[in-house]
């Protein structure tokens, strides 16, 4: 998993902004050098140019993790970054997948919270108020 670091050397980055080519933690962190809060396409792009590119492959990611800086450098040198159409797309499909499953999971929470908060208020009802 790409969230355990342990393809990484101390200090080095898992993403670089889109926008100033600022090196970040994570791609879906707001940069704090520029304050591009990647969201929709920008957060696609932010993930193309970001280990989580690999997440399947932990020796692609930490070879990625090696070229992060110099993607950073030419970013803040002007020079407009480089995506592949397809990648994009697979991408794309992989945040899509995962945002819906996390909103099934938060849904699915908040049911379980209101049966229980109603089964709460029907025993206060029923024992409370008798």
């Amino acid at each position: 998993m790409i969230g355990d670091d342990d393809f990484l050397r101390e200090g080095q980055a898992r993403a670089v902004c889109i926008a100033c080519g600022d090196l970040k933690h994570e791609p879906f962190h707001r940069c704090e050098a520029c304050e591009l809060d990647p969201k929709g396409p920008d957060l696609v792009k932010a993930t193309y140019l970001s280990v989580y590119r690999f997440a399947d492959d932990r020796a692609a990611a930490a070879r990625y993790a090696d070229e992060l800086p110099a993607i950073g450098k030419a970013i803040a040198g002007g020079a407009p970054a480089l995506y592949d159409a397809d990648e994009l797309a697979r991408l794309e499909g992989w945040i899509d997948a995962t945002v819906s499953a996390g909103s099934k999971s938060v849904i699915r929470i908040v049911l379980f919270a209101a049966l229980v908060l109603a089964a709460l208020v029907a025993a206060w009802a029923i024992l409370g108020n008798g």
